[in-house]
This record gives C-alpha cells, structure tokens and sequence, in this order.
C-alpha cells in the first residue's frame, strides 16, 4: 500500500511517521495490537503482507536533510520485517507548477533508492493530509497564506483524479460553540454542547426533531481557520460526490486539541501542545480559561486511528460506489454511509468528529497536570520542580475574544465505535426524563486525561 503524508514535519505528522516505522499500534487505554482492524476480505493489518511504502512530505527544504537523516536513523534502528520504505521530501502544496514538476515520472521517488528510475510509481492509495497552518492567532494574521495552505484544492484534486483516498484533518472550530440551548436556573453550561457529526442517525420516534437538530449541529465557523478548513471539507465531499469522480473515498476528521509528548524526529520544528505551556509555567502565575471547552484527545489514539482508517480504505476502488451512477454517494448529505451494507472501508466515508471521551476547560487541565506533577515530586523529587499546593499559581479566566469559540465539545462515538476503540465513546452528562440533569458517575471520571498527562510526562524519562 502507497502513502502519502502531507504535514510530515509538524507535530501530528512526525508522531505518525515515527509510529509507522517502529510498527505497534499503541493506544492510550494500554492496546498494543495490530490486529484489530479487519480490512473486509477476511484480512487485518496483521496478516497483510503488501507492504507498505510511505512518501512523507516536508513544508520547508531547509529542514530536509536534517528531517531525513533521522528518519534514515529510525529506520536502521527499527529492525522490524514490516518496516515500511519512506521517502522524505519537500514540496509547497500551495504552488501548482511544483505539483505538477513533482508528479513527473521519477520526481516522486527523489531521495530513494528508486530515484535512478524512469518509471513514475503507481498512485499513492491513501494520502494522509496533516499539513495546516493550524493556529487560528497566524490564520488571522496572514489570510491570503491561510487560505493557501488551508484549502489546497489543486493538489487534492492532483490526487483524488489519480483515484487516492483523502484522509483530512479538519477541526472542531468549524462550530461557534454557543450554547445550544438558553441558559435558565435548572441549567448550566457545564451540560455542554457535544456536537453530533453526520454519522449521528435519528431515530424514527424523533424524526420530527430532525431537521432542527441537524441546524443546531450545522457548522458555523467563527474565525478563519474554522472557516477555512470548512471550505475544506466543503471541496472534499463535493469532489467525492460528482458522478463523474475517480475518487474511492473522502474521511475527514474534525479533530479536538491534540495532546501528547513531543514531537519524536525533530522536535524543533514542530509546535509543542497545551501540556508543555503549562509544565513551562510551573511557579509562575498563569491565567486559564475556565469557559473554553474540548474533548481533548491523545496524540497516541490519533496514531492509531490514522492507521486503522489506512488500513480499512487502502485498496478500495470506486466501482461499487452509487455515485457512479449518478446519485452522489446514496445518502443525500456528507456522511458518505450508504444503507449499511458496506465493509469497514465504505464506512469510513464522510465526516467524523476526533476527540477525547471527556470534556474539559483549561483550567481544570492546567490541575490536572500540576496534581500529577506533584504526586511525582513525592515519588521521586530529583524528578520533578513541583511540590503539592503549588496549583495556587494557576489563576482563572474567561475567554473573551470574538474569534475563539467557548464549547465545541464534541460526540466522537461514532468514529470510536468505527475502528474499534471503544475508550474514546464520549462521555455526556445523563438526563432525567423529566429534562433534570441526572447522574452519570463515568462524567467525573478522568482517567483518560490522566492517562494522558502521564504518557507525557514520564517518570525518570
């Protein structure tokens, strides 16, 4: 199987590279396995012996040889008989002449061992597109280059007609995250807003709520990044729906704040996350939004559900699909999920929501992180610079900007459910038939997000 990575030098991307050569598949509830994802021909990523070939795509030349050299020295080190080919390059998907300079017989195999041959290599089944210029701060600040790199629309449409799959990551900042519902005296926002994707279906006892319930989960994108990658998924779909299209299939996920360690080839050029802004300010006051809400996620599942999808759509091809004949992709909106006859590959088409089983403000993640921090000074104080009270210096705020959306907590069930990791079904706050708010003892429960700040921050790392 052929893939491609856009985005390969960013946080997302290198994590998934390093993952793709060192093999297991790891998960944040303690999976280390290879073998859950079955392909829908009786095989799973286990027992496929096609081996895999990966293209990594690099934004900035400057860091190709240093990006290259480690990879090479992961590769040597990996040992491993499934250890996939990569070959690391750098390409401005924003610039239609060096796409179509790339896509010339023997340019997409520069920097392998392959770069002597003449022939082009068979298209890439699965691109994985992580590149983005993801902070919505910079997206304000440089439109016109947002835009560019936010939208690449001639490069996905350079793949999508030599037939590629499209993996694309999206965002949760597609919704406003008002509340979806007036506040009064028996509510509070803490209920939240757990958005639904369109893989959500509503059944037959409240279809009469269907077309309001689909309006208020309607994405509405307050600033330009959300915009952007809206015109994204926009551009997708409607390019997967055109009879006419080669396209085997579109997955977008809407994914939450990603959070983890760093970033594991070059961690200089990649962002550091939340997490590592907080472990920065320890003894330092710090304010914290107390009124901006997200389902937060794990770099380790994100891993793991990129090569689970990988793997369920690499191969498909579009023949079977009804928009071959004319009727879109059979379902009349932008879950591409037909009438659920089909295997795990056809599943996989349309828009999912990615994000953590809890929904949580910063400032409740800032303590988690310093109660951790401090139950591992007391383990093991040459370990760690924060001692038990130190949360004192973590100060309440709330968030006012225009442009930063307040709960765009989000339901991703239904992508959990799809590949097999039932660990990020999200958890939202039971109700009681009489519209009280109930009890649900797992809403408190936070051992996903503990889990988290531990795989981050290891003990004698």
């Amino acid at each position: 199987m052929r893939v491609l990575l856009t985005g390969a030098s960013g946080y997302l991307g290198q994590h998934l590279l390093h993952s793709l050569i060192v093999y297991p598949i790891h998960t944040l509830d303690g999976t280390e396995t290879a073998t859950i994802v079955d392909n829908g021909d009786g095989t799973d990523e286990a027992t496929t012996t096609q081996p895999m070939h990966v293209t990594a795509l690099i934004g900035r030349a400057a860091n190709l040889d240093a990006f290259r050299g480690v990879v090479d020295e992961l590769l040597s080190a990996a040992a491993q008989p499934k250890c996939p080919q990569v070959i690391v390059q750098s390409l401005d998907i924003t610039d239609a002449a060096a796409i179509d300079d790339w896509k010339k017989p023997g340019t997409m195999t520069a920097g392998s061992e392959m770069e002597t041959e003449t022939e082009q290599p068979a298209r890439f089944e699965v691109c994985i597109h992580a590149a983005a210029m993801s902070s919505p701060r910079a997206c304000q600040s440089n439109p016109e280059q947002a835009a560019a790199i936010n939208v690449p629309t001639y490069f996905l449409d350079t793949l999508m007609k030599d037939g590629t799959h499209i993996i694309a990551l999206s965002t949760d900042q597609v919704f406003d995250g008002k509340p979806m519902k007036p506040l009064t005296s028996s509510s509070s926002s803490s209920e939240g807003n757990f958005y639904k994707d369109p893989n959500h279906s509503v059944s037959a006892s409240s279809a009469s709520s269907t077309a309001s319930q689909m309006t208020l989960n309607d994405p509405k994108p307050i600033n330009l990044y959300g915009q952007l990658k809206r015109r994204m998924e926009k551009h997708l779909m409607w390019r997967y729906e055109q009879p006419s299209s080669h396209v085997p299939g579109v997955t977008i996920l809407r994914s939450s704040i990603i959070l983890g360690p760093a970033a594991p080839i070059l961690p200089a050029i990649a962002h550091a996350t939340f997490l590592q802004f907080i472990a920065s300010r320890f003894g330092q006051p710090t304010t914290y939004f107390t009124n901006e809400h997200r389902n937060v996620i794990s770099i380790v599942d994100v891993v793991a559900i990129l090569r689970r999808l990988a793997t369920m759509v690499g191969g498909r091809s579009r023949g079977s699909n009804s928009a071959n004949d004319g009727n879109s992709n059979g379902s009349g909106n932008e879950n591409g999920n037909g009438n659920g006859n089909e295997n795990n590959g056809e599943k996989a088409i349309g828009i999912y929501h990615m994000g953590g089983p809890v929904r949580i403000n910063r400032r409740d993640l800032a303590k988690l992180v310093y109660e951790y921090h401090a139950q591992a000074h007391n383990a093991t104080p040459e370990d760690c610079n924060i001692k038990p009270g130190d949360h004192q210096f973590i100060q309440e705020a709330l968030q006012e900007s225009e442009t930063s959306p307040l709960d765009i907590s989000m339901d991703s069930t239904p992508l959990a459910k799809l590949v097999s990791m039932r660990h990020l079904e999200t958890i939202i706050p039971a109700m009681n038939g009489d519209g009280g708010k109930g009890v649900d003892v797992r809403v408190q429960d936070l051992t996903y997000l503990r889990k988290l700040v531990a795989h981050t921050f290891p003990v004698n790392a």
